[in-house]
């Protein structure tokens, strides 16, 4: 089996993208009802952890899709890379927040989501032909603005797909 294509990482992406999508999504716990959102210790691990009642209640893996410029989502599917698949193995509830570009709106949708999704590959900017994504059907997704009211089915229904 061939060596799976992957974009190398950018220090200059990662600078410019990480902490801005980290603040974004932390002005999520109250949608889903946490205490608060915390970044995650771990180097290599998970973006943040959700918290409640001194607890971990799960994981957050946040990306920037900058195609996605404002309003409402311009794609039939998202495509999340291959890559992030190390996160669906974690114990605790995994959740995938895609953020449009001007951080006000997110995609969420969990681990079961993403690994019951087919694997297609996407041509991009980064890499030309061989990277992998998962091709997220946004039937699957729901989509939130960031910093709304807790809203307890979203939440439930959510976090049913991230165990």
């Amino acid at each position: 089996m061939a060596k799976p294509v992957r974009k190398g990482f950018s220090k200059a992406l990662f600078e410019e993208n990480d902490g801005q999508a980290k603040r974004a999504a932390r002005d999520l716990a109250a949608t889903f009802g946490l205490d608060e959102i915390v970044e995650n210790t771990q180097r290599y691990g998970i973006d943040l952890l959700g918290m409640s009642e001194g607890n971990v209640a799960l994981g957050i893996e946040v990306e920037i899709k900058h195609g996605w410029k404002e309003g409402a989502f311009p794609f039939n599917t998202i495509h999340l890379p291959e890559r992030k698949e190390k996160f669906c193995k974690e114990k605790m509830p995994v959740i995938f927040c895609i953020l449009s570009k001007d951080l006000k709106q997110a995609a969420i949708f969990g681990k079961k989501t993403v690994l019951q999704a087919e694997k297609v590959e996407v041509p991009n900017r980064f890499v030309r032909s061989g990277e992998m994504f998962f091709d997220i059907p946004i039937s699957e997704v729901r989509f939130v603005e960031i910093g709304s009211p807790f809203v307890k089915n979203l939440f439930k229904e959510i976090k049913e797909t991230a165990e």
